[in-house]
């Protein structure tokens, strides 16, 4: 059985140039959901829910963009289904770190999907999402 995946929503904040999908997005909340992916799985197994250009693995080259997840032009439920199954991560088991835009389209492809910080409170509580990420890397603030 494959190892588990994690899936990292995106961020508004990004480099100017394209850059590999892990190191394009520069806010602190998705550097601290970067840190946290990188000490609980492999690189391979980390991917990023892109909102225009949906499941994009870690090291991908992509282009910034200016676009949030639910906008017109966003990454739709039907078109992430095709790229999982392209991947061929349909059938993993699936941790996303996250808002709850994001848990909710993941949703759509992995019913069973764990969303360990609580996205369903929304990004008012990414500073305690931070928080228990880095508590649990043991990282004090």
């Amino acid at each position: 059985m494959a190892a588990p995946m994690i899936v990292i929503s995106c961020g508004k904040a990004k480099q100017k140039q394209a850059a590999p999908a892990g190191e394009l997005y520069t806010g602190q909340f998705h550097r601290t959901c970067i840190k946290y992916a990188r000490s609980i799985a492999e690189t391979d197994d980390i991917y990023i829910l892109s909102a225009l250009h949906g499941l994009v693995p870690f090291d991908r080259i992509i282009e910034p963009y200016d676009l949030k997840m639910g906008e017109p032009g966003s990454i739709t439920r039907e078109r992430l289904w095709e790229q999982a199954h392209d991947l061929g991560v349909e059938q993993r088991k699936v941790t996303v770190i996250g808002g709850l835009l994001y848990a909710n389209l993941a949703r759509n492809i992995w019913p069973s999907l764990i969303v360990p910080f609580g996205a369903e409170r929304g990004h008012k509580q990414w500073f305690q999402m931070m928080d228990a990420m880095n508590s649990q890397m043991g990282i004090s603030q």
